[in-house]
């Protein structure tokens, strides 16, 4: 993994380490999301891993959803 990459989800881990974060309950499902760039499955194919490699990192579920279309996309990021 490039070192970029690796910071970059350093980066994501320690920010979902904050208190605001652990306030949450042990079944808290955290989503990891990316812009509908690709399909459904090369984006699980490429996204899970981070997703996977983030639960391990902050001791939390995370996990990828791909959000279907850019409509959707734009709609939950401004949630």
């Amino acid at each position: 993994m490039p070192i970029h990459t690796r910071l970059i989800l350093l980066l994501i881990a320690l920010l979902m380490s904050f208190p605001g974060w652990t306030q949450a309950d042990n079944n808290t499902v955290y989503i990891f999301s990316a812009p509908p760039r690709e399909t459904m499955q090369v984006g699980k194919d490429k996204y899970d891993p981070v997703a996977r490699y983030l639960s391990m990192i902050i001791g939390k579920k995370v996990v990828y959803e791909h959000p279907g279309n850019w409509g959707v996309y734009r709609s939950r990021m401004i949630k």
